[in-house]
């Protein structure tokens, strides 16, 4: 069983993502381009806190 104790930063944004997509009720996409847009969200929030942990 997966905790979230030994979930990655990727992995927790990515849920985050398909929560909020998941809640729209007008969404028209696909599973998997819901699958590649949340790991797109994901990887871009891992990004951007990679930048800015560098700079403190």
């Amino acid at each position: 069983m997966m905790t979230t104790e030994n979930i990655s930063r990727r992995d927790y944004f990515a849920g985050q993502a398909l929560a909020a997509l998941l809640s729209d009720p007008e969404l028209t996409m696909a599973p998997d381009q819901i699958a590649e847009h949340v790991f797109d969200v994901a990887d871009a929030m891992v990004a951007e806190l990679v930048k800015r942990e560098a700079v403190q």
